[in-house]
C-alpha cells in the first residue's frame, strides 16, 4: 500500500489518540512516545493471541484506537538483583490496517525494552518489522524536513562496522547528510539517528530518534509529522521493496528467478571477506549458514529455522550475491537474509535474474 493511501486511511481514533499523545509530550505528562510498526502477516487477533504468551502476565483492554496491553515479566537474577526482578507496564497497540499495527509506548526504556520491544522483536514469522536501507532513512528523514519547511540536525547518530563488529556513536551536532556521508566514508552504515528539526520561527518543532526498523521515538513535538511523513512513507517503501523477494521456488531451473544483491564496490576479494559475510548472516536470529565451498567461491545452504525455508547462496564473484530458493516458501526468508546482510556486512542493490538464462 502506498504511503499516501496508508495516510488517507488512517483511523480517526488513531489521529486523535497521536493528538492526544502530542499535547502531553508538550506539557510533560509523558517523557517519549515510541511508536514501533509491524507489518502483520496474520490478522491482528492471532498476532496478539499467539505473540503476547512471551510474557508472564498480560491484559488486554479493547479501545477504540485498537487496544492497551498491561504486560509483566519475569526476568531472571543477575547483578543487583539476585532474586531476579518483574518489569511491568502498558501500552497501547494502534490498529492502522489488516495488516498494519503501531505499538506506542511511553514507557521509561527498561519497561519499553522488555514490554513493546520485546513483543516487536518476537513478531516473526507472524508479523513482520520493516527494515531501511541506511540511505533511504537519509532520504526519509530529509524528505520530511523539506515537507515541513524544517532544517535537521543530527543529534546522535550510531553506526555499525562490519570490520570491527561494533557500533560507533557520534554526537557532534551536525546536518543530517553530513553525518551519513561522514559514517560512510569510515565504512559504517547508520541505524538510528536522533534528529532535531527546526525553523525560523520554531526553534524545535520536533526531536526523534529514527531508526532503520522505521520506528520512532519522539521526545518533543509533533507526533504526528513523525507517523504521517516518516512512519508510513516507511512502511510504504518496504511494502514495495518486498516485491523483489516476490520468489518462488520452479520445477524447472531454466523458469528459476533468484535474487542478487549487488553491491557498488568489490567487498569479496578473497577468502576471508566470504568468511566474514557466512558469520554477518548467521547473527540473524533464526537463521543457520552452511558452508559447502568456501574457495574460491562461497556456497552455502541458509536454513529459516521460523519458517522451515532452504535458500542457497552463492558468492561466484567479487561484488555479486545470490539468493536462491531452494525448499519451501521461501520468500519471506529471502527478505530476511538480505536484510541481514544489509544490517551486519554492508548494503547493496536488490536485483531479480534467471538462474538459467533461456
Amino acid at each position: 500500500m502506498a504511503p499516501q493511501e496508508m495516510d488517507k486511511s488512517t483511523p480517526s481514533p488513531v489521529l486523535r489518540y497521536l493528538n492526544a499523545q502530542e499535547t502531553a509530550l508538550s506539557r510533560r505528562r509523558i517523557w517519549r512516545l515510541g511508536l514501533t510498526p509491524l507489518m502483520l502477516v496474520v490478522d491482528i487477533a492471532e498476532f496478539l493471541r499467539r505473540r503476547t504468551r512471551i510474557f508472564c502476565e498480560c491484559r488486554l483492554q479493547q479501545t477504540d484506537f485498537g487496544c492497551r496491553a498491561q504486560v509483566a515479566r519475569k526476568l531472571k537474577p543477575a547483578g543487583k538483583h539476585s532474586d531476579g526482578r518483574t518489569v511491568e507496564g502498558a501500552f497501547d497497540i494502534l490498529v492502522i490496517s489488516e495488516r498494519l499495527c503501531v505499538l506506542a509506548s511511553a514507557l521509561d526504556p527498561d519497561a519499553h525494552y522488555y514490554g513493546p520491544r520485546l513483543l516487536a522483536d518476537y513478531a516473526y514469522p507472524l508479523a513482520k518489522r520493516p527494515f531501511l536501507t541506511s540511505i533511504g532513512l537519509c532520504r526519509l528523514l530529509g524528505a520530511m524536513a523539506t515537507k515541513n519547511d524544517w532544517e535537521a540536525t543530527a543529534l546522535d547518530a550510531m553506526g555499525y562496522d562490519r570490520q570491527t563488529l561494533q557500533f560507533r556513536r557520534d554526537m557532534k551536532r551536525q546536518a543530517v547528510d553530513e553525518a551519513f556521508a561522514e559514517m560512510s566514508q569510515q565504512r559504517r552504515q547508520v541505524h538510528q539517528v536522533k534528529t532535531s528539526f527546526h525553523d525560523g520561527s520554531m526553534p524545535e518543532a520536533l526531536t526523534a530518534s529514527f531508526n532503520r526498523y522505521a520506528e520512532a521515538i519522539v521526545y518533543r513535538g509533533a507526533v504526528g509529522a513523525a507517523f504521517r511523513d516518516f512512519l508510513l512513507p516507511a512502511v510504504g517503501e518496504v511494502c514495495s521493496q518486498s516485491m523483489a523477494y516476490d520468489v518462488q521456488q520452479m520445477p524447472r531451473p531454466s523458469a528459476q528467478e533468484m535474487v542478487q544483491l549487488v553491491f557498488a564496490d568489490e567487498v569479496f576479494s578473497g577468502h576471508d571477506d566470504m568468511k566474514e559475510l557466512g558469520k554477518a548472516v548467521q547473527k540473524g536470529e533464526g537463521l543457520s549458514v552452511t558452508a559447502i565451498h568456501l574457495n574460491p567461491y562461497l556456497q552455502a545452504q541458509v536454513l529459516d529455522f521460523f519458517t522451515g525455508a532452504a535458500v542457497e547462496l552463492l558468492v561466484m564473484d567479487d561484488r555479486t550475491i545470490s539468493l536462491i530458493p531452494r525448499l519451501g516458501d521461501c520468500r519471506s526468508a529471502l527478505g530476511r537474509i538480505a536484510e541481514t546482510v544489509f544490517y551486519y556486512f554492508g548494503e547493496a542493490e536488490v536485483r531479480r535474474g534467471k538462474l538459467v538464462a533461456v
